[in-house]
Formats: C-alpha cells, sequence, structure tokens
C-alpha cells in the first residue's frame, strides 16, 4: 500500500473530493486505474540555469505534442502593457526601468535585480504570487482537457518551489565555463555580467543534484535530443495515453484543442551518456555525478 503525500492528492483530485484527504491511503491498483483515468496527469518539470540549452529542450518537447507551462511567457503575459503588475512594478522601482512608451526596460529591470539582491528579493515577492496563480490556471486548464502530461518549464523551478508540483524533474545541465562562453555569445554580456547572472541563483551542479533526470548538452544538440526522446517515451510509456499537440494558435481557448501527434525517433547512432541514465534515490536528490571528462 502507498500513500499520497499532499501534494499529490492536491493534484489529482483538482475538485477536492471528500475522500481526497493528504496522506489517504490506495492500493497499487486503485493508483493504477486513477492514472488511466481522466483526471490524472502527469507533470514533468523542466529547468536548467541560463543559457544551458533550457528552450532547446523545450522546444523539442512542444515539436512532439507535448503541452508546455513556460514560465518565461507567463512572466512577459504579467508584465505586458495593461497588466496591473506593472503599477506595483512602477510604485516599488520608478520610472528608470520603463522605456518612453511606457513599457518595461527589462533589460535594464535585468541589470537592476543582478547587481541588488535587495531589488532582486523584492521583485521576486511582487511577482510570486501573480506568477503562481497564472501558473496553476494553466496546468488546471491542461488537466481539463484531458492531457496525459504537461511540462512545466520554469527556470527557478526549485528556488521558487515550482518542484512541488510536479511527478518529476528533468534539469539541463553544463559545465559552469561552457555556459559562461555561451551566455557572452549570445546576450553580449562582459564576463563579470555573465557570471553575475549564471551565480545569482542555483549552479546546474545544484540543480542537478536535486532533478530526477539530468539532460548533459555539452556535446552536439542530436545527443542532447536522443537523451530528451528517450525520457519522454520512458513517460508516455508510464502515462499509458498518447502524446497530443495543440492545434490552432497559442491562445486560452485554442489550449483545449488536441490532435494526436507523430512519434520522432532518437538518432540511430545515439548512446545515452550513464549520467542521464540514473534515477533518483531519495526524494528531489538525483544519483547523478558530474562527467569525468568536466573533473
Amino acid at each position: 500500500r502507498k500513500s499520497f503525500s499532499p501534494r499529490i492528492c492536491n493534484l489529482v483530485y483538482p475538485s477536492g473530493p471528500a475522500e481526497a484527504v493528504p496522506g489517504r491511503f490506495v492500493n497499487s491498483s486503485e493508483l493504477i486505474m486513477f492514472r488511466r483515468s481522466s483526471l490524472y496527469m502527469r507533470i514533468i518539470g523542466l529547468t536548467g540555469s541560463i543559457a544551458c540549452g533550457k528552450s532547446t529542450v523545450s522546444a523539442y518537447l512542444a515539436s512532439r505534442g507535448c503541452p508546455v507551462v513556460d514560465g518565461d511567457r507567463l512572466a512577459r503575459e504579467l508584465t505586458a502593457p495593461g497588466s496591473p503588475v506593472l503599477g506595483l512594478i512602477r510604485s516599488s522601482f520608478g520610472e528608470s526601468v520603463f522605456c518612453e512608451d511606457g513599457s518595461l526596460n527589462r533589460r535594464r529591470l535585468g541589470q537592476l535585480i543582478f547587481s541588488d539582491p535587495l531589488a532582486r528579493r523584492n521583485l521576486d515577492a511582487l511577482m510570486a504570487p501573480y506568477l503562481m496563480s497564472l501558473t496553476r490556471h494553466r496546468i488546471d486548464e491542461l488537466r481539463s482537457s484531458g492531457a496525459p502530461l504537461c511540462i512545466l518549464d520554469m527556470p527557478l523551478l526549485f528556488e521558487k518551489g515550482y518542484d512541488r508540483l510536479c511527478d518529476t524533474v528533468w534539469t539541463v545541465w553544463l559545465p559552469e565555463n561552457v555556459q559562461i562562453s555561451r551566455l557572452m555569445a549570445r546576450d553580449g554580456y562582459s564576463y563579470e555580467e555573465a557570471q553575475s547572472r549564471i551565480r545569482s541563483v542555483l549552479s546546474c551542479d545544484e540543480k542537478a543534484s536535486r532533478a530526477d533526470r539530468v539532460i548533459d548538452n555539452s556535446g552536439p544538440v542530436e545527443n542532447t535530443i536522443g537523451i530528451v526522446s528517450e525520457l519522454l517515451d520512458e513517460e508516455l510509456g508510464f502515462s499509458g495515453k498518447p502524446v497530443f499537440r495543440h492545434s490552432g494558435s497559442d491562445t486560452p481557448e485554442s489550449r483545449g484543442v488536441l490532435s494526436v501527434s507523430d512519434p520522432v525517433s532518437p538518432p540511430e547512432s545515439f548512446t545515452r551518456p550513464e549520467a542521464a541514465m540514473r534515477s533518483r534515490r531519495s526524494p528531489r536528490k538525483a544519483a547523478w555525478s558530474m562527467p569525468d571528462f568536466y573533473i
């Protein structure tokens, strides 16, 4: 017999039936039946530090038909013109972080929060309740649509506690020197700026130690796609349901319109790194070690 944690109880019984109380015991056959029901949706957390290639992984998963709840996109929605959050940001940080047309100057705000820990904490406290509420709303929309799984793409998944919403967590990993080089080339930052942004959050190694699966993105992109393809195939086998693709435009109205996607096979020559094959031995603690050639 197994018991659901309070987190799992809240997720698998979104309507809150009386019998779904924290710590309720269920036997294995009951759990299997529930996973086959329309209510159960497996949530895969996807995270990684800045410039690690998380967006590449997320885009591939979307191409396979997986619905993705993108934290960066949600944050942009919350700070779009007309949002009440902009007024709170203006009250806290002043006009200096806004453009002349009244829109948010994201680069200037980023420079401020990455150089001032107090400003970063203030912005996090301001955004956190809005982002969590919108994230839960999007997850509930997908659950209601009958999707068997969804990807919760959050750069600060562990830092902000979003891992508690997930059934499993994947992290995209890079060695720090490669991470800094990619960030400098991508965004035009100096070495000091890139290092400041990287070290303002959990390191790649720390996120890897907390994840259930580690995606080593230090090699060719084909290798990374091969790893992700195998992980997704495992998840689809776990859920026992086909993966779905959204059709139409990416709007709240269109998110419930689903169609079956075509499978994509991993490269034939790909051999998955041992580090990425190991599953966790205890909650949020993966049996993972840095590849030998980086030590």
